[in-house]
């Protein structure tokens, strides 16, 4: 508003007003203002190649250093820490505006400058990351991503050596989230060859390390871990190489690239396992009885499911073909050999994940399956013995006769546990509507009746044919 009164510079900085420690507006903080386009004016007052401005600002941020320690927590540690953010923001931008200005500019920053800043402003970020305040970390991490792509020869390898030591403490939890706070903030950076070279031989380590981080114990490391394989699997399709390295490519770094994708196979089906492991420990330990936690912990669930959800989604579909398919044999073996009658948010979350990527596999995995749980032949029979477990073996009369029943699966390698409802010695006539996920019950032309089962697994196996009918639609017919 108060433009009448500002400064200009004939050199191309920007216009700046007087006013810029005033904040008229009442949605953010007067202080928090003032911060920030503090920050803004100190970047924009750096001259190229001009030692003073950059002295006092090394001065500045030597003198707040004591500040910045962990265990020196007040209130001043949230603007502090959003200073140091705020001056990488700005110096970022600023840097990737001059980009397109030509060199020799009067103005434009020079190699040396952007290497001279991020050595000055480094350590403040890297003490901020452990700070106690939640925020403080966060504004860190900002900073660490920005002087990340500023300058990554001199970033990253500090920034790493302090995310191996927080991931392998087993007495420093709060490091272990705030380092993988930081690494979903920088791992783009880590990843581009033409920034850090050796950046992609970090790849395995970090993702092998970072698997625990999905705890039950631990709600808040669970949620910085599935936000750090969310950022990861973005940009990371888990398929492997096996061609060799294309005319004209740096065939060293093709060779690093494929052993790093040998081991994506490995750690998806490990992943899994983490998931299926947080999935099963959901709801087993009650909360207590007071009104406030029971909203809190119903709360941390929510949470702890949007979380699943977003990763699962990239998950899924970043899965080739093969792998996905063993992902889906593992997910159904999971569905069928549990009765997660008290995760049922969450198993709907890991069905609709792996249905929506391909629909048509998912619907001829579950549903042919949950019919055959779920129906048995109408048949008469003499008086049946009922097993004591789903899904139902089969049941023999009085005189040691099989009646009847629905297919028991035969057991398959420790992958899956059963087999496509599909056989291959069935006659394609008898087996009616094949290719449909209902198609099941035609197969004998006969009538079926419900199975004795319990209420808890009726609603059980209802559920999963629910969720994956939901998310597969037309598929389903």
């Amino acid at each position: 508003e108060n433009r009448d009164a500002s400064i200009s510079y004939q050199d191309g900085y920007p216009f700046f007003s007087l006013s810029i420690f005033v904040h008229k507006g009442i949605s953010s903080s007067k202080a928090s203002q003032i911060v920030k386009k503090s920050a803004k004016l100190i970047v924009y007052l750096i001259r190229p190649g001009g030692k003073g401005s950059m002295e006092v600002l090394r001065r500045l941020i030597k003198a707040l250093e004591s500040f910045h320690h962990p265990s020196n927590h007040g209130s001043w540690t949230r603007r502090l820490s959003q200073l140091v953010a705020s001056l990488c923001e700005h110096f970022h931008e600023r840097v990737r505006k001059e980009q397109s200005v030509p060199d020799g500019a009067p103005y434009k920053l020079l190699p040396s400058d952007i290497s001279e800043f991020c050595q000055v402003v480094l350590h403040g970020a890297l003490q901020g990351l452990y700070s106690k305040s939640g925020v403080a970390s966060l504004h860190s991490c900002s900073a660490l991503k920005m002087l990340a792509f500023l300058d990554a020869q001199a970033v990253l390898p500090k920034l790493l050596d302090r995310a191996y030591q927080a991931l392998t403490t087993v007495l420093e939890v709060h490091q272990t989230t705030a380092a993988l706070e930081a690494l979903a903030a920088i791992i783009y950076p880590v990843l581009r060859c033409e920034n850090y070279t050796v950046g992609l031989s970090h790849l395995p380590q970090l993702m092998a390390l970072t698997l625990s981080g999905v705890d039950t114990n631990d709600t808040r490391k669970t949620w910085a871990t599935l936000r750090f394989f969310t950022v990861l699997l973005s940009g990371v399709p888990l398929i492997p190489i096996t061609e060799d390295a294309p005319e004209g490519e740096d065939s060293e770094r093709h060779e690093v690239a494929r052993q790093v994708t040998d081991f994506f196979a490995d750690w998806a089906l490990r992943f899994l396992d983490q998931t299926f492991a947080f999935i099963s420990n959901m709801g087993t330990n009650p909360h207590a009885e007071s009104d406030n936690s029971k909203k809190k912990g119903d709360s941390d669930s929510r949470t702890s499911e949007y979380f699943f959800e977003c990763t699962l989604e990239v998950f899924f579909m970043q899965l080739g073909d093969e792998l996905y398919s063993a992902a889906l044999d593992k997910v159904a073996n999971f569905c069928f050999n549990n009765l997660l009658t008290q995760q049922e948010a969450n198993l709907g979350v890991l069905l609709t994940a792996i249905t929506d990527v391909d629909p048509k596999a998912a619907v001829h995995k579950f549903l042919p399956l949950c019919l055959r749980i779920l129906l048995e032949s109408a048949t008469p029979v003499s008086t049946p013995t009922m097993s004591g477990r789903t899904p139902m073996s089969g049941r023999t009369s009085g005189g040691g006769v099989v009646a009847p029943s629905p297919p028991k699966e035969p057991k398959k390698p420790p992958s899956s546990s059963y087999v496509s409802p599909a056989k291959d010695d069935e006659d394609p006539e008898d087996a009616g509507e094949a290719g449909d996920g209902l198609g099941l019950l035609g197969q004998r032309r006969e009538a079926y009746k419900l199975a004795v089962l319990s209420d808890s697994e009726f609603i059980y196996y209802l559920a999963i044919i629910r969720f994956v009918a939901l998310a597969a639609g037309a598929h389903v017919l």
